[in-house]
């Protein structure tokens, strides 16, 4: 399967109150605004990510859960197909997990800017300056905005279906000089017509370098949920004896 994902991962600890609060002005009669555009790019190059010369990997992925503990593979081919061989897991827990291992590394894909976020007409928005930045709305059908602190993203948030969500940094490991990466974030869903909390997934995810390549070695998923029958779960999962692939 091929995976085309939004590469950006950003932050900001929300409560109901600041959904609510966000002033979304008629975008469509407003010109871009050069310096949003020139903020969100200095934000998006700040990112440590995965190179379009990286070839891929061969490594052990292990899922735990309780007393729960699953070994399997996974060949990830950077750009292209890859797969996750994991047997022994409930269906459902089975394509969460080939879910985000592929997600986990899949986020940290380059890309071009022009070709994500700077695609959208973007300027800033009728909101207060917080702790985490200044806010930047994008003018298109999913009503994203975004946060920038001192050249790093911060806070992404987005309308799917009836949800909107918002994704929220809580810490970023530097890598690469002047390049980091999210390390521990909130996902935190709201209805977005009623702004009624529907839960809270808290990740948190590891990396190191092999050669020149920052690559994943784990994550772990708490996830708050009121469909949930005790409220709470937490999934781990990490990689075993990564091993680089060699460029053709």
């Amino acid at each position: 399967m091929k995976h085309i994902l939004r590469t950006s991962l950003l932050a900001l600890t929300i409560s109901a109150t600041a959904i609510s609060g966000v002033a979304h002005a008629d975008l469509a009669a407003d010109k871009p605004d050069p310096k949003a555009y020139a903020l969100l790019k200095q934000a998006f190059e700040a990112r440590q990510t995965i190179p379009d010369d990286f070839p891929g990997f061969d490594a052990e992925v292990v899922y735990k859960e309780g007393n729960t503990t699953v070994t399997g593979s996974v060949k990830y081919r950077h750009l292209q197909k890859s797969t996750v061989d994991i047997t022994g897991l409930p269906e459902e827990d089975l394509k969460w997990i080939k879910r985000q291992v592929i997600s986990i590394i899949t986020h940290r894909n380059a890309g071009e800017f022009d070709d994500s976020e700077g695609r959208f007409p973007l300027r800033f928005a009728e909101s207060k300056e917080t702790d985490y930045g200044v806010l930047v709305e994008y003018n298109d059908p999913e009503k994203l905005t975004s946060r920038v602190k001192d050249g790093v993203s911060m806070e992404l948030t987005r309308t799917a279906g009836p949800k909107r969500f918002y994704i929220s940094v809580l810490e970023n490991k530097e890598c690469d000089p002047g390049k980091v990466i999210p390390t521990r974030y909130l996902v935190t869903y709201f209805d977005e017509h009623t702004k009624a909390l529907q839960g809270v997934n808290v990740f948190e995810n590891s990396y190191a370098k092999f050669d020149k390549y920052w690559l994943p070695t784990s994550r772990k998923v708490v996830t708050i949920d009121s469909v949930l029958g005790d409220g709470l779960r937490v999934r781990n999962f990490y990689f075993n004896n990564i091993k680089l692939l060699e460029k053709k």
